[in-house]
């Protein structure tokens, strides 16, 4: 099963790091994190399911976890 399909509606965290970097880091090339926003124009609260990709065809679910920030933010990134 495509997981990338399952989760069309939520966000992608892109862990593709090129070969050329460090060998250590090349761990984060099979981890998929699907994220989503649950309250809608409320950026402080990020909910994330992870995967690791075994092979194509083979998703193994990892763990969930947040991101958030306490205080709001004061200098928007754009």
């Amino acid at each position: 099963m495509n997981i990338a399909r399952l989760y069309q509606q939520l966000g992608f965290f892109d862990y593709d790091i090129p070969h050329i970097h460090k060998w250590y880091l090349s761990f984060f090339r099979v981890i998929r994190d699907f994220v989503v926003l649950p309250n809608p124009g409320d950026n402080s609260l990020l909910l994330c399911k992870a995967y690791l990709r075994i092979f194509p065809f083979l998703n193994i679910f990892y763990c969930y976890f947040q991101l958030g920030r306490r205080e709001p933010i004061k200098y928007l990134p754009w």
